[in-house]
């Protein structure tokens, strides 16, 4: 199916033509045109690496002229960081962030940032388009959904775009897996989703099959799916994976 045929076109109207329109631009324009959007806000910026934040106010120097960098409210790696910054800001902000932050998936703070008094528009940058994340982002009321390597491409202005505008935004992955009705072969089931966040808890194979009423074997064999899907080689790292890409939902408090 293509996008012009998409069913979810008419979910998401005025997406075709704002790509139709961005996709034909230069980089030079594009990056023009992004700051430009980009000032009408006051921009928090939410990642769980440190190191990213360093590296990000150091371009953001070279930026000056643009006034982005004095459009910054801050960066935050937690969503307690991010509240923080924003407290006292007045006037529109949008947030741009990863999936989850050092405390945890970021969608229950989404739904809270929407409560402000002040317009607020929250724009989410994933690893991957799985659709169980995805669904997931549109839920908690996501603003603008975008897959990271496709930044680059033009869907960042698109996306500034929809939001000038009043419409919500899904990258051309993203809304792809919304409309793939099979699970993507490194996508967790949602049996995988209830084990990993067993592991998660500290459960052995043992204990995992103890919960589940299933045998200590299954229990294996699941973990070393969700060990494969994720493309690392051990639980924790699993565990870290997992949170980046948005299956493990809890929060911390």
């Amino acid at each position: 199916m293509t996008a012009s045929d998409s069913p979810l076109d008419s979910s998401f109207p005025g997406l075709r033509a704002l790509h139709d329109a961005t996709h034909h631009l230069g980089l030079v324009e594009r990056t023009r045109l992004v700051m430009e959007l980009l000032s009408h806000y006051q921009v928090l910026v939410c990642n769980p690496n440190r190191t990213f934040g360093v590296l990000l106010l150091s371009h953001l120097q070279e930026w000056r002229a643009t006034g982005v960098s004095q459009r910054l409210v801050g960066i935050a790696h937690t969503s307690n960081e991010g509240r923080s910054l924003i407290e006292r800001v007045q006037g529109r902000l949008l947030v741009v962030t990863t999936v989850a932050l050092q405390d945890g998936p970021v969608y229950g703070w989404s739904g809270e940032l929407h409560r402000r008094s002040s317009p607020t528009k929250v724009l989410m940058l994933m690893d991957a388009a799985h659709r169980t994340t995805v669904k997931t982002a549109i839920d908690a009321g996501v603003d603008a959904l975008l897959v990271q390597h496709n930044i680059g491409q033009g869907a960042l202005l698109e996306a500034l775009e929809a939001l000038e505008t009043g419409q919500r935004y899904l990258d051309p992955e993203c809304r792809l897996a919304l409309e793939t009705r099979e699970r993507a072969s490194d996508e967790l089931s949602e049996r995988e989703m209830e084990i990993l966040q067993l592991v998660a808890e500290g459960c052995s194979n043992r204990e995992i099959a103890g919960r589940l009423s299933i045998a200590e074997v299954t229990a294996r064999d699941h973990v070393q799916n969700i060990l494969r899907k994720l493309r690392v080689d051990n639980r924790t790292a699993a565990v870290l994976a997992g949170v980046r890409q948005g299956y493990l939902h809890w929060t911390n408090t």
